[in-house]
């Protein structure tokens, strides 16, 4: 779902900078690491996202991935 919503963002609502496509590799990496818990940045999230990109589709993945990861370090 990341990865399609920086693919699509160019297309998508609450983009009032006008940024286009986020590439293929960098979204897949951004996707796989915010979904791994990783969050590692290889872009400047002012300047590559839209407002929809950042506050649903990042936003919501680092809360569901440190929820999945919940079980393990409440023991």
């Amino acid at each position: 779902m990341l990865y399609l919503l920086q693919r699509l963002q160019g297309v998508l609502p609450l983009n009032p900078q006008g940024f286009g496509a986020v590439a293929p590799d960098s979204a897949f990496n951004t996707a796989v690491s915010f979904a791994s818990n990783t969050n590692w940045q290889g872009y400047g999230g002012e300047t590559t996202m839209s407002y929809l990109t950042q506050a649903f589709g990042l936003g919501v993945q680092n809360f569901l991935s440190r929820l999945r990861a919940w079980p393990c370090w409440s023991r």
